[in-house]
C-alpha cells in the first residue's frame, strides 16, 4: 500500500511537471493566459518537500571575522556539523548545527589564520553545498 501511494504522488508530479511543456505545445491560449506550474521534489519517505539549504558566509573576502548562515525551504531534521577546513585538509574549526531549524547562523573567527582560501563543508546535509571563505591580510575597501 505504501509502495503504490508513493508511485501514485511520483506519478502525479510528473504529470504537474509536463503540462506546461503541453500547453505550450498548442496555440489555442495567448501566452498571458498560459498557467504557469513549479515542480516540488518530494522525500517520499516522509511525504514532506526535499530539504533545499542555502548556505553561505558573509563578508566574503574578509580579514577573518565571517557569519555562517544556513536557510531552508523547511526544518532539517537531523543535526549537523560545520567544518572549516584549509587546503590541506586540515579541520581548523567545528561548529554543531542544531535540528528542528529553519535558519541557523554562527559567527566564525579566523582572524588567528593566516591569509589565503578556508573552505566549509556541512556534514549530513546532503543538499548544503560547501562555501568558500577568503581571509585577507588587510580590509577590503
Amino acid at each position: 500500500m505504501k509502495q503504490t501511494l508513493t508511485t501514485l504522488i511520483l506519478l502525479a508530479g510528473l504529470l504537474v511537471a509536463t503540462r506546461p511543456a503541453l500547453a505550450q505545445g498548442c496555440n489555442n491560449s495567448s501566452s498571458s493566459q498560459q498557467e504557469h506550474f513549479q515542480y516540488q521534489s518530494y522525500d517520499a519517505a516522509n511525504y514532506v518537500p526535499a530539504l533545499k539549504v542555502t548556505t553561505r558566509a558573509f563578508p566574503n573576502p574578509s580579514t577573518g571575522l565571517f557569519t555562517l548562515s544556513l536557510q531552508g525551504n523547511r526544518d532539517w531534521s537531523q543535526a549537523g556539523t560545520a567544518e572549516v577546513v584549509d587546503l590541506a585538509g586540515h579541520v581548523i574549526l567545528t561548529l554543531d548545527i542544531p535540528a528542528n531549524e529553519r535558519t541557523w547562523e554562527a559567527p566564525i573567527d579566523l582572524s588567528n589564520q593566516r591569509p589565503g582560501m578556508y573552505v566549509v563543508r556541512i556534514r549530513n546535509c546532503a543538499s548544503c553545498k560547501p562555501v568558500q571563505l577568503i581571509v585577507t591580510s588587510e580590509a577590503q575597501p
